[in-house]
């Protein structure tokens, strides 16, 4: 009768002397933690670089960039903490965040190996995985059936739709200079 989330914590605790499991629990805790770090600084990293860099040019000035970073890690934690809140529970948190980056990443990655010959752009990839990821989390705080998968096909129709726009309009665009 032990919750899926406490039965590593309290199989440790039954097993192993206080000492030990002292020291396996708190080897577990900062493996979490690390790992929660380096999301945190990869998501950052991400929103400041490939998300906000896109639609605003930089200067170069590393300043700026580093302002942007700074920026982008505390919006990218509050996000974290305020889904901590929401959500109990590493293994829930886990597969909820799991959920919204397979359904915005997953289509443009795969679609990125072969992005001359599906002739996909930065931009159709940039919706496919705003709009997948969006609609992977309105499935996981709704639970609408089989949103996951259709999330994935949104995606799939984003990154075409987007970059056959794309293409259109940056060709018009070289057609008129």
């Amino acid at each position: 009768d032990i919750p899926q989330e406490s039965a590593f914590p309290a199989l440790i605790d039954g097993i192993l002397p206080p000492v030990v499991s002292g020291l396996v629990l708190a080897g577990l805790v900062s493996a979490i933690m690390s790992s929660a770090v380096a999301t945190l600084w990869s998501s950052g990293t991400i929103l400041s670089v490939n998300v906000i860099g896109y639609f605003r040019k930089s200067d170069g000035s590393d300043r700026k960039a580093l302002s942007t970073s700074r920026w982008s890690l505390l919006i990218v934690g509050a996000a974290a903490l305020g889904l901590a809140l929401l959500i109990k529970g590493v293994i829930s948190s886990i597969l909820f965040a799991y959920t919204i980056y397979t359904c915005g990443i997953i289509i443009p990655v795969l679609a990125g190996f072969y992005k001359d010959k599906l002739k996909v752009t930065p931009s159709g990839a940039m919706a496919a995985i705003i709009g997948g990821g969006a609609a992977g989390l309105i499935y996981k705080i709704t639970s609408i059936q089989y949103l996951d998968l259709w999330a994935l096909f949104i995606s799939l129709i984003l990154l075409f739709t987007v970059s056959f726009l794309d293409r259109n309009i940056r060709g018009r665009r070289q057609s008129i200079k």
